[in-house]
């Protein structure tokens, strides 16, 4: 069941946006987990942008099991710029082969706003044609990544969401909800379906059994079953032949 909700998390975060994601997500039933890279250790204690807020983490995203995840945000501020570092040049930035991951996930919503849209830079080819906004600043980052550039506050397109700045997080994150809630009424109505059909294909088969066994013929409008009777001239009781 896909009911977790994970945002990356690092230092210069834009503290309202996070404060508000540890709260919405949680209201509307779905479990909250801030992700980032913890190299190795426990814990990890990040600082805000705005108020130098500490916020600590404790879960890495290279050790979650996305078939349990609802969405993935790339939030605000200056975390995307952090976790595209890597310390080999050759190699994606293990945040960028988690991205790769949840981009290949069609039922896994992605959620990048303001900044976040760096961290996709790497692996351009993922949002290349896709309807998007980004921050201000990035104009030329998302034509260089061949984005379909929307002016707008929040844009959708299909399993991406994206807004303009962190200041768009109320709507950004109530959009995310809604496409989560849709997609929970998607799959139950689906598995009723699929129950129905079952059904269905059940009902048909019995049907297809009896018509096998049955040699019907309509009688004044109504379907009538035969009853095949053997007599002769000798052994054959005329009361015997009459009931029937």
């Amino acid at each position: 069941m896909r009911n977790k909700v994970g945002v990356l998390i690092e230092s210069d975060f834009y503290e309202p946006e996070i404060e508000y994601y540890s709260k919405c997500f949680k209201d509307v039933g779905l479990e909250v987990h801030f992700l980032t890279r913890l190299w190795g250790q426990e814990e990890l204690t990040f600082k805000g942008h705005e108020e130098r807020k500490e916020f600590k983490c404790k879960e890495s995203f290279e050790h979650v099991d996305l078939k349990e995840y609802a969405a993935i945000i790339i939030p605000a501020g200056m975390v995307a710029d952090r976790l595209r570092y890597t310390e080999d040049i050759k190699k994606l930035p293990p945040a960028c082969e988690f991205l790769k991951k949840c981009f290949a996930d069609k039922e896994l919503i992605k959620g990048i706003i303001c900044h976040g849209a760096w961290l996709m830079a790497p692996i351009s080819e993922l949002v290349r044609g896709r309807k998007m906004v980004v921050h201000n600043n990035l104009l030329g980052d998302a034509k260089n990544m061949g984005i379909n550039y929307v002016d707008s506050d929040v844009v959708v397109d299909g399993d991406l969401v994206s807004a303009r700045t962190g200041g768009e997080h109320v709507q950004f994150a109530q959009r995310i909800i809604a496409l989560i809630n849709c997609g929970t009424m998607l799959t139950a109505l689906n598995k009723k379906i699929d129950m129905l059909e079952a059904r269905i294909n059940q009902l048909e088969e019995k049907k297809s059994v009896v018509e096998r066994h049955t040699d019907k013929k309509n009688i004044g409008g109504h379907s009538m079953a035969k009853v095949l009777i053997i007599a002769t001239n000798y052994g054959s009781w005329a009361e015997e032949l009459q009931a029937p």
